[in-house]
C-alpha cells in the first residue's frame, strides 16, 4: 500500500459503500457526509469512490483522507481499524 500519509503512523479506516455506489446519483453526498463524518477522528481514512465519481463534487477533501477509485480490502487489512 502507498505511504500516502508520509509515515503518519495513525490507524487506519478504510471506507468502502461497494461498487455500485459510485454510479448512483447520491454518491457525492454520501462520499461528501462519510468524509464530514470521519474528519473529526484521529485517524487516516482511505476511500473508495468508484471510476464513476467527479471528485470536483465532493469539496475539499481533509488531509488526513485519500480517495481512490477502488482498493482491495486485503492489500491494506494489517492497517486498518477494526
Amino acid at each position: 500500500m502507498p505511504d500516502w500519509w508520509a509515515g503518519d503512523p495513525s490507524p487506519l479506516a478504510y471506507l468502502t459503500f461497494g461498487s455500485v455506489t459510485g454510479s448512483m446519483p447520491i454518491a457525492a453526498d454520501v462520499y461528501r457526509i462519510a468524509l464530514g463524518a470521519m474528519s473529526g477522528q484521529p485517524v487516516r481514512v482511505l476511500l473508495t469512490v468508484g471510476t464513476r465519481t467527479d471528485i470536483a463534487e465532493l469539496g475539499p477533501i481533509p488531509g488526513t483522507s485519500m480517495l481512490s477509485p477502488g482498493y482491495r480490502r486485503m492489500t491494506c487489512s494489517p492497517k486498518l481499524l477494526w
